[in-house]
């Protein structure tokens, strides 16, 4: 029969659908299709084989591409996959794989998102990485003072060991730049904040020059409540763009989790939108508004990650609320793969 079998609608096959539904994944700027099904002998399957005959590919109704699988085809244990190349970003494409035992079986429509293989920079270390984020932070800076007077730049704590990695000084007109940072403890509770504070400062402030007064901190003997709110209003104060503020640049460390800034999986904050900064666990966070509106984001990943698309497409992890696009990049270590 033709019916269509899919994971939340699997028909008598329920316990087949982890191995038969297809899997769209992104690749760099390929796109994959692959359903973890091997091939087996089966006297019950026609040929004796029981395997995926065909994978296919919709997109507004029309195949986009198809393969057919035999025994020969594929070897002992390996799975069926397909390759897309050069599909346009925005394209929604719905995948369907053909079981000789089981039938057919379509998967959830995919969207095809931005190419992002340019917008990342790896290093082989730390101390490389700091480097890149140097020579970031030199022109992001001098451009925006150019533009407009005043460098605007926000910092999670958790990326001071690699500002400080390199023995680098950036070279920079350090008086007129605004330092925030996008997460930090409030109370007595501010142990887990390591002293955010301190790190983004000891490696900033003091190397590299920033005035004090320029460095804006959240006021930890408030209520996470009156700090978020008082820190919302020195951003709008400090920060420019209409109708919300637009920080010139953002650096966030990801986390193997797709957490970030203490955003973590699950979190209330990353529903709010409609405050700036909100309480977050025992402190205070940018919500998502601030890192959409910003005109640049740095994001570091210190571990090798061979798939950061992972991440970026899996709607459960935090860092997939970011909108992807050119104003996006990426330093992360070699051999770390979008």
């Amino acid at each position: 029969s033709n019916k269509k079998l899919t994971a939340k609608k699997p028909g008598k096959w329920k316990s087949k659908k982890d191995s038969h539904v297809p899997v769209i994944e992104a690749e760099g700027n390929d796109i994959i299709i692959s359903v973890k099904h091997k091939t087996s002998e089966n006297s019950g399957a026609p040929g004796g084989t029981h395997l995926v005959e065909f994978i296919y590919a919709k997109s507004d109704g029309k195949i986009l591409g198809a393969k057919q699988f035999t025994k020969d085809s594929l070897k002992k244990d390996e799975i069926p996959r397909v390759r897309f190349k050069d599909l346009p970003a925005g394209q929604t494409l719905v995948a369907y794989a053909y079981c000789n035992l089981h039938g057919l079986w379509k998967s959830e429509p995919y969207e095809v998102k931005a190419q992002r293989e340019n917008r990342l920079s790896t290093a082989p270390d730390l101390e490389g990485l700091s480097m890149k984020l140097c020579t970031l932070l030199e022109q992001e800076s001098t451009s925006a003072i150019k533009d407009h007077g005043k460098f605007t730049v926000a910092f999670s704590g958790d990326v001071s060991d690699v500002l400080t990695a390199s023995k680098t000084k950036c070279q920079s007109a350090f008086p007129k730049w605004h330092v925030f940072t996008t997460n930090d403890g409030v109370g007595d509770d501010v142990k887990d904040s390591a002293d955010t504070k301190e790190q983004i400062k000891t490696s900033i402030i003091e190397a590299w020059g920033v005035p004090e007064d320029n460095f804006h901190t959240v006021d930890r003997t408030k209520t996470a409540d009156d700090a978020a709110f008082s820190y919302s209003q020195e951003i709008t104060k400090t920060v420019e763009g209409l109708p919300d503020p637009q920080f010139d640049l953002i650096v966030i460390k990801l986390n193997e989790d797709g957490s970030f800034s203490g955003l973590l999986p699950g979190s209330e904050i990353l529903q709010n939108n409609d405050v700036l900064v909100a309480p977050n666990g025992a402190g205070v966070a940018f919500t998502i508004p601030l890192f959409e509106n910003a005109k640049k984001i740095a994001i570091v990943v210190t571990k090798k990650c061979k798939s950061i698309a992972k991440l970026l497409d899996d709607e459960q992890k935090p860092v997939s609320k970011i909108p992807v696009g050119p104003r996006l990049m990426w330093f992360a270590l070699d051999g770390s793969t979008l």
